[in-house]
């Protein structure tokens, strides 16, 4: 309307919204007002926002992602978004803590052969698929946030000692040959080994945790 502020410069968005515009001039009638909602934001460092799942590439746009080392996505997510993900090589930390999966199912193989350090799985997940982290070599840190048991095949090759693994109950590690689990906060023992070039045993603790034996 006419009390709106006006502006003839760029306009900053910082996250999901949707953009009124109106054009107006002495004795000229008023343009009809023209919506565009942003149905995904990337804000440049590591949040991403999605309204509507199936997005995720579109926020990369003005950017690409030859440089995004961290990743926060908040919203419905889909496999296309996840396989845009799988495809972002300079990822090493991603949280979908804050996002729905469709279906609340990770396929086959979600994140094979990234270059993660650590991943956050959002709470929601009722079903995951096998080789999950097939051939993440660098992974040191999964927090795992679901109720849904760690089958021993979404570890495919996963060969590090110092692998930290955060779940809410210790029954859903059982399958895995996982060593350091850290069940609701506490770890009954962890064993960390020390770096050698050859060996991948990276190590990183995204989350404090109490240990009742640790060596």
């Amino acid at each position: 309307t006419s009390d709106s502020p006006t502006y003839d410069a760029p306009v900053d968005a910082n996250g999901l919204c949707t953009v009124k515009a109106i054009a107006m001039k002495t004795w000229l009638n008023n343009s009809s007002i023209t919506s565009m909602e942003v149905k995904c934001y990337y804000d440049g460092i590591a949040n991403v926002q999605l309204s509507a799942a199936g997005k995720l590439s579109n926020a990369f746009e003005w950017c690409g992602t030859d440089n995004v080392p961290t990743l926060k996505v908040t919203g419905p997510v889909n496999a296309s978004d996840v396989d845009v993900i799988r495809n972002i090589k300079t990822l090493q930390h991603l949280s979908l803590q804050e996002a729905t999966i469709q279906g609340n199912e990770l396929k086959d193989g979600a994140f094979s052969g990234m270059n993660l350090v650590s991943i956050y799985l959002p709470e929601g997940l009722s079903s995951v698929g096998a080789n999950l982290f097939k051939d993440c070599n660098h992974l040191a840190a999964i927090v795992w946030n679901s109720m849904v048991d760690i089958q021993a095949n979404a570890l495919t090759n996963i060969n590090n000692p110092n692998l930290l693994l955060y779940v809410p109950a210790l029954a859903i590690a059982t399958k895995t040959n996982i060593k350091n689990v850290v069940a609701n906060g506490t770890a009954t023992k962890v064993v960390l080994i020390d770096a050698e070039e050859h060996v991948n045993n990276n190590f990183y603790c995204p989350i404090a945790f109490t240990a009742k034996d640790i060596s």
